[in-house]
């Protein structure tokens, strides 16, 4: 069996006996490097691959008991010959980043001569690669646990002995296509993220293979939590991705040790997460996008926001493009006086116009203006005692780009 996971194999650190022990083997010893052989065709090797999000904006990952028990899985379906080979990676945004991904070639196997405490063996085997993890110093927040899939998927090919992946993430990539991170409103959908996906040639090929994301929607301490219904939402992106990608049976674990099925059948209303769009192809035609206020602009303010940038500069290109042209319509929640409503708006929609010309796009691309408050709801978010709804809120608070481009043979 083979095991990738992501962290970089540095060698057991002797003052770390929690790890090695002082009167057990090394981790080398534990792991030993991987060395061809031939196959035995009664018991043929298999792979396991555990990947592991170390970044930056991640919290710490310690290895799970859920990694031990599928170790002990894939050692015991071994009777002859066949060995679990080990491949230790680190997770870093995409695959042309330059601190992506590391990986060695180890072995895991039971042998008779030291191993009669199989439990033994697996604590040892989860506390040397604890003990490599956990040494990592992590280089960039960029994440991109799907870039990770499809580097797995290239990389078992097409002929391999059985194969199996434990993901470590909290399933929040920020990279593109797919940055979950970006809360947008809309009505985006787990089945939509993936056709998406699908259009764009990103889900990798992952038939045959068991595949486990453990700690999904898990945060970083100081950060804000994700809501339950957040992260269901995740679960079920994750379900619909790795469905997509051929896998029969994902199975998904949010934090606290909760197993869910990767698509849970009804999603909780305050899941309000959708994916970021991907790069954005230049549209032909006539084309209406909604983009959250909460990826544009702080609370109440008609000021972009830092993380504005990553929003629009897809949109960019496309209005630079000859003869396209689009309207900025700002919408508000239906909360305060209703004249704040309506120049918050079009201070909104003014703010994203006005970024795309610094960006270079013609102003005459660009109509004026408009801010129409909360006349034109996607949901209502007033309850029956006057309340405000906060999650239909966040839906009502956007920026709709009507684009208009030209249609082909023109």
């Amino acid at each position: 069996m083979r095991v990738l996971i992501a962290g970089v194999f540095v060698g057991c650190p002797m003052a770390i006996s929690a790890a090695c022990g002082v009167d057990e083997p090394t981790c080398d010893e534990t792991l030993p490097a991987y060395q061809a052989a031939a196959p035995d065709p009664g018991d043929p090797d298999s792979r396991l691959e555990v990947l592991v999000d170390h970044t930056a904006d991640a919290p710490r990952i310690k290895m799970p008991a859920e990694l031990g028990e599928k170790l002990h899985d894939m050692l015991d379906a071994h009777t002859g010959g066949g060995r679990v080979l080990i491949d230790v990676g680190q997770i870093q945004g995409r695959s042309d980043g330059a601190a992506f991904w590391k990986q060695t070639n180890r072995v895991a196997r039971y042998r008779t001569d030291v191993d009669a405490d199989r439990d033994g063996y697996v604590r040892r085997v989860l506390g040397c690669l604890d003990a490599w993890t956990s040494s990592l110093v992590p280089q960039q927040p960029d994440s991109s646990l799907l870039d990770a899939l499809q580097k797995v998927s290239r990389q078992i090919g097409t002929e391999h002995g059985p194969v199996s992946v434990v993901a470590v993430s909290n399933g929040l990539d920020n990279t593109a296509p797919l940055d979950l991170r970006v809360p947008l409103a809309g009505d985006a959908t787990p089945e939509s993220v993936a056709k998406m996906l699908a259009g764009d040639a990103e889900i990798p090929g992952l038939q045959g293979v068991d595949v486990q994301i453990l700690e999904l929607g898990q945060t970083s301490q100081g950060r804000r939590q994700m809501t339950e219904g957040e992260q269901r939402w995740i679960v079920s992106v994750w379900g619909e991705i790795l469905k997509a990608a051929g896998v029969a049976k994902p199975r998904l674990e949010r934090k606290s040790g909760d197993i869910l099925d990767g698509a849970p059948a009804n999603v909780p209303a305050d899941a309000v997460f959708a994916a970021a769009p991907p790069q954005p192809k230049p549209p032909v035609g006539t084309g209406s996008v909604s983009l959250s206020a909460q990826a544009l602009f702080d609370p109440n303010s008609p000021v972009l926001a830092p993380a504005a940038e990553a929003v629009l500069r897809p949109y960019v290109t496309i209005l630079q493009g000859p003869g396209a042209h689009a309207t900025i319509t700002g919408h508000t929640a239906t909360w305060g006086p209703i004249p704040g409503r309506d120049l918050l708006s079009v201070q909104r929609a003014e703010a994203v116009r006005n970024y795309f010309i610094e960006q270079h796009v013609p102003a005459e691309a660009l109509a004026p203006a408009r801010g129409v408050g909360s006349s034109e709801q996607v949901v209502n978010d007033i309850d029956p005692a006057g309340n405000l709804i906060e999650q239909a809120a966040q839906r009502n608070r956007r920026i709709v780009l009507d684009i208009v481009t030209p249609t082909k043979g023109r």
